[in-house]
């Protein structure tokens, strides 16, 4: 599992990039649970983080049954740029 200051490093350097965007408090609420998930289903730091390990969370999302609006909202909260290259 990741070290807990690299996870929450990333999740806050992530919120501060979303608000500086703009997005609203809900977008932001739900983009850091997805981020929280992913990495607990890696189990390794953000800078750590391969195409593959993204390949298994979208997958393990749909054998889970969950929707495609979903997976595609998971899917970019884990590929917010300072998310993906914060460690």
């Amino acid at each position: 599992m990741s070290d807990r200051t690299d996870v929450q490093n990333s999740i806050d350097g992530m919120k501060i990039h979303m608000e500086l965007r703009g997005l609203r408090p809900m977008t932001v609420h739900a983009f850091n649970g997805y981020e929280l998930r992913f990495l607990a289903h890696v189990g390794k730091a953000a800078a750590a983080v391969s195409t593959a390990d993204v390949e298994s969370f979208v997958l393990d999302l749909c054998r889970k049954g969950r929707a495609a609006r979903t997976r595609s909202v998971a899917l970019a909260a884990v590929r917010c740029p300072l998310f993906a290259t914060t460690g």
